[in-house]
Formats: structure tokens, sequence, C-alpha cells
């Protein structure tokens, strides 16, 4: 049975990793640090319209009709409307060297969500 991950409290620093207008899809990133032990992405793919800063702290992200609100603590309004949300959190160096057929660990999340229709 699935559960909705929404809204999806993220208490991180993310950074706008790869903007493509052509591709149109936005990433956003959080690397690891002192305090965080993991590295997380958000990639929002089929972008329609959006609007958001660069930089994201303590982000939710929340359903809306279309796609999806980006809301932090100093830029509540920010959104996405897009057909596809990807959420990832690992802490994988290098990719080249991972094995896809190794266990997943505990603790790490992945989502993969469509967006809600218009």
């Amino acid at each position: 049975m699935r559960t909705n991950p929404f809204p999806l409290r993220l208490p991180r620093h993310f950074f706008l990793r790869a903007y493509s207008a052509e591709s149109t899809t936005i990433a956003f990133r959080s690397e690891k640090s002192g305090t965080e032990f993991t590295q997380a992405d958000m990639l929002f793919e089929e972008v329609v319209e959006m609007f958001v800063r660069p930089v994201l702290n303590d982000v939710t992200v929340s359903l809306i009709e279309g796609g999806y609100s980006l809301s932090t603590p100093d830029f509540p309004d920010g959104y996405v409307l897009c057909k596809r949300f990807h959420y990832a959190e690992d802490d994988v160096e290098d990719w080249s060297t991972f094995d896809v057929l190794a266990p997943k660990r505990p603790g790490y999340r992945r989502i993969y969500h469509p967006s809600p229709g218009p």
C-alpha cells in the first residue's frame, strides 16, 4: 500500500543544481555536511511554470493543482508546475562504482511522484 509523502518537509539547505529550458527540468541539491550525512536531490520534470529561488532553506514540498509548492520560512509562495517530481537521498559518492544490485540501505529515501492533474 502506497502512502502519500506530502507534505514532505526537508529541513536542509538546497541550491539550484541544474536548469534546462530545452528539457524543461529543474534540479536542486543538498550536499553532505557536518550535520547532514546524506546527499539529497529534488528533480522536477516537464516544468510548465515555476516561481522559485535558487536557494531553499528548510523547504516543505506540498501538492498543489498541476504541481508542487516549495515553501520556505522566508519564501512561502514558491511553486513548480510540472509533470513529475523525484526526490532521492543517499550517501553514494561515486555512481560509476555503485552496484545497482546491492541491497538498499535502510533509512535512505526515494520518492517518484507524478503530478496531480490540472
